[in-house]
């Protein structure tokens, strides 16, 4: 995840006070168990970046369109 930890330092540097984590393609994934992976990897990267700032304990909020396609169509 080094884009992720990029952003994470981006963030601290221009002095972002909170962090929201938005998982893209959640719906792509059969395994909830690797989400929850994912998740955790985040939230530690997260953890020892933000060394012990309120911020480290943010939302992980899972965003999919897979749904959305298939209702609207291809083309859509």
């Amino acid at each position: 995840m080094p884009q992720t930890r990029e952003h994470i330092l981006l963030a601290r540097q221009v002095g972002v006070p909170f962090i929201v984590v938005a998982m893209n393609k959640v719906d792509m994934v059969d395994d909830p168990e690797l989400l929850d992976l994912v998740e955790l990897e985040v939230r530690e990267l997260l953890r020892a970046i933000s060394s012990g700032r309120r911020s480290a304990g943010g939302p992980c909020i899972g965003a999919g369109s897979a749904e959305r396609r298939s209702a609207v169509g291809k083309d859509g």
